[in-house]
């Protein structure tokens, strides 16, 4: 199950991503509430962090959403098929990425996850512009299997750790790599190089947890201006989902809607502008974004 972030009529709404368009599960929510509870909706239902912390984000809550719209014959009502999506979690609390995830050669494995931040301020949505700055000359795509939280933790067991996600979605974690190579050079810290407005482009939806196989085994396609440039897969991350749960949570607390970007296998070459990169994730999604110069 497919669960977005959309704008439609000014307005946004969480939404279901169906063979049809999208259900309005906000509008949905809201009319199930009143008609079989008699209770106004309350308004966290347009935001997926606060459904996470009233414990409703979950396939129960979506499906019985869409049920009660199949029984009062509401898909048309409810279906949007104009909708401009947006990233999933517009501000999460902490976005974690990590560096050094899979094996690269010359490069050392790492003996404990290398983590490092990117400010939200860098997150933009699927189909949303990269904005190749001026000064930059080298700005590098990387494909993420991204991780969401759903339930507050801290000190959490591997054995634990499934259970604190919500699902998972996809994170180009775009690096302006002649400044990276510059401040390794001269052993300064790097991360503002990923931190540049519009590089952490995220979406286009979430897919719940339950709803992939195994998250340690899937597909990884890179493609730009639609021709296959790196293909990976999953099942060579150096450290797994569980393990990355346990790490960071013996540090911070994690709390719903913080982002877990796993790192990537490849490093393929830079973008200019004009171009457009997709990312592809098996059981997860595409996303895409365009590139285009500063103004």
């Amino acid at each position: 199950m497919r669960i977005v972030l959309f704008e439609h009529e000014d307005h946004t709404h969480v939404g279901i991503a169906t063979n049809f368009g999208i259900l309005d599960f906000t509008r949905a929510f809201q009319a199930q509430q009143l008609i079989q509870h008699g209770q106004e909706c309350p308004e966290h239902v347009t935001d997926m962090v606060a459904l996470m912390r009233a414990g409703l984000f979950n396939r129960e809550t979506f499906e019985s959403a869409m049920m009660f719209v199949a029984e009062h014959h509401l898909e048309a009502a409810m279906t949007v098929t104009d909708a401009k999506l947006q990233t999933p979690i517009p501000q999460p609390g902490k976005l974690v990425a990590l560096g050094g995830n899979f094996s690269h050669p010359g490069e050392e494995d790492p003996d404990e996850p290398p983590l490092f931040f990117k400010p939200t301020s860098s997150i933009i949505g699927p189909d949303e512009p990269i904005v190749f700055r001026r000064g930059l000359e080298v700005a590098e795509p990387e494909i993420e299997l991204t991780v969401i939280i759903g339930k507050q933790g801290s000190h959490i067991s591997q054995a634990d750790a499934m259970e604190h996600v919500a699902g998972y979605t996809l994170l180009n974690d775009m690096t302006a790599r002649d400044l990276q190579n510059v401040a390794f050079e001269v052993q300064r810290p790097w991360s503002y190089t990923k931190a540049i407005d519009t590089f952490t482009p995220i979406g286009p939806h979430v897919v719940l947890r339950d709803a992939v196989k195994d998250p340690h085994n899937l597909a990884m396609t890179m493609r730009v201006n639609g021709e296959e440039i790196e293909h990976a897969n999953t099942n060579t991350m150096l450290f797994q989902v569980p393990v990355l749960i346990e790490y960071i949570s013996q540090y911070m607390t994690l709390e719903p809607g913080d982002i877990i970007a796993t790192g990537t296998p490849v490093h393929p070459p830079g973008l200019k502008p004009g171009d457009t990169v997709e990312l592809e994730i098996e059981e997860i999604g595409v996303l895409s974004n365009p590139v285009v110069a500063d103004s």
